[in-house]
């Protein structure tokens, strides 16, 4: 942590890459994971900025992010040696990150646990930091600790719906399936043409016994996806719960 803290800057083609074809491939792969959450996609773009910059620690790094978090731990140890190589080109940021995460796979949980408290201290307004220690708490099972790192994010980025999803699925976690069904709401009322935010209030609804809001919500989506399987498969098995079943078969 003091090598952390005791960095100096660097210049910005220094932190990220000089090359503008390996630039444009993070940003496409960035953003094919934090908005689309689509790692196979994301992964590629990130492979091909590596592979045009090898220094590009930025990458190497959000690539091993990705891994993780697509349960793919297994695969993440040749980004990690190459980030540790290029370390000096990281920001601050993205040094905590870097050493939280090595942390998590030396199976250290209480450094990852300090190292992750300090980015959030150190840089409040960090959305990365928020969300790596609301996962961090999330894997501890402590769900009321997420539940407030997830309620920061959504006060530091409150255009983001994908953070109500997850405020949500928190909520179900603790069994309050009434405000799950809340976030679920307002995640429509922010991405009115994504079919998850129905799916999850059809599948709250489900739980809580309300058959025809869960109907409702399926084939919400169902209108704005139709070839969404999971709607699908939850209606066909609300269809036969409410004893439709030549509806299921058809």
């Amino acid at each position: 942590q003091g090598e952390i803290e005791g960095a100096t800057d660097l210049p910005v083609a220094e932190i990220t890459t000089s090359s503008l074809p390996a630039m444009r491939a993070y940003t496409l792969g960035t953003g094919a994971w934090l908005i689309d959450t689509d790692a196979r996609t994301a992964l590629a773009h990130l492979d091909e900025a590596v592979k045009i910059d090898p220094s590009f620690a930025k990458a190497w790094l959000f690539q091993a992010m990705v891994l993780f978090w697509d349960n793919r731990q297994a695969e993440m140890a040749p980004c990690m040696a190459a980030v540790k190589k290029n370390e000096y080109r990281l920001p601050e940021p993205e040094r905590f990150a870097f050493e939280s995460s090595n942390a998590v796979l030396g199976k250290d949980p209480a450094t990852e646990l300090a190292i992750l408290r300090q980015w959030v201290t150190l840089y409040p307004d960090d959305l990365t930091a928020h969300g790596q220690l609301a996962g961090s708490y999330l894997r501890r099972n402590r769900i009321d600790d997420a539940k407030k790192e997830v309620e920061q994010l959504i006060a530091l980025d409150p255009g983001n719906p994908a953070y109500l999803l997850s405020l949500g699925s928190l909520y179900e976690r603790k069994g309050d399936n009434a405000a799950a069904a809340e976030q679920y709401l307002a995640y429509q009322k922010q991405a009115p043409n994504n079919p998850q935010g129905y799916v999850r209030a059809a599948n709250v609804y489900v739980k809580m016994a309300r058959h025809a809001d869960a109907v409702g919500s399926f084939e919400k989506a169902l209108e704005v996806a139709p070839d969404e399987t999971s709607a699908i498969v939850g209606m066909s098995d609300m269809q036969m719960k409410m004893g439709r079943l030549d509806q299921a078969q058809a």
